[in-house]
């Protein structure tokens, strides 16, 4: 497989499945906490769709596709540079058919949350979002996805005195 890296990445062996990552020598590299929540998330039903957001280079989606029996994995990742790294790896394991990226802000994907029964993320701000989305009273199926994400924001704005 031809994949051109830049000068400042490398390829990681994931050690698993034959699985790589391809991440920058200079940055954020994975840790362990994202192969323990790829566990954890390991018995996500078979065919399950699955939403990954803040993927980074890719970590725990592709993880996740050698460990589960998904359909789809949709990652979202808003910094372009790491989106990149993130296509390449996903190119790199041969996983363009389970594992799809977008290069957006996760606030301006409204649209999509309820089509994804599980919602996976390992930035830490955000998994107590999606909790207070799930668990939120406001949460109204009729209402627009988008005023939904914005309220629950400004709650966690106040909490955090924010506003």
């Amino acid at each position: 497989m031809d994949i051109k890296l830049n000068e400042d990445e490398r390829i990681d062996d994931l050690e698993f499945k034959n699985l790589k990552i391809i991440q920058n020598k200079n940055g954020f590299c994975f840790g362990i906490d994202a192969v323990l929540l790829s566990d954890f998330a390991k018995n996500i039903k078979n065919n399950a769709k699955v939403l990954d957001l803040g993927t980074g280079t890719g970590i725990i989606s592709i993880l996740l596709c050698g460990k589960t029996n998904l359909k789809e994995i949709i990652g979202v990742e808003v910094q372009k540079e790491v989106y990149e790294m993130a296509k390449k790896s996903i190119k790199l394991n041969n996983l363009e058919n389970k594992f799809k990226i977008i290069n957006e802000n996760i606030l301006n994907l409204e649209k999509i949350y309820n089509n994804y029964p599980y919602i996976e993320s390992n930035i830490l701000w955000l998994n107590s979002f999606i909790e207070e989305y799930r668990n939120s009273e406001q949460r109204n199926i009729t209402e627009k996805n988008e005023e939904i994400v914005m309220q629950i924001k400004r709650k966690n704005d106040k909490k955090n005195n924010k506003l």
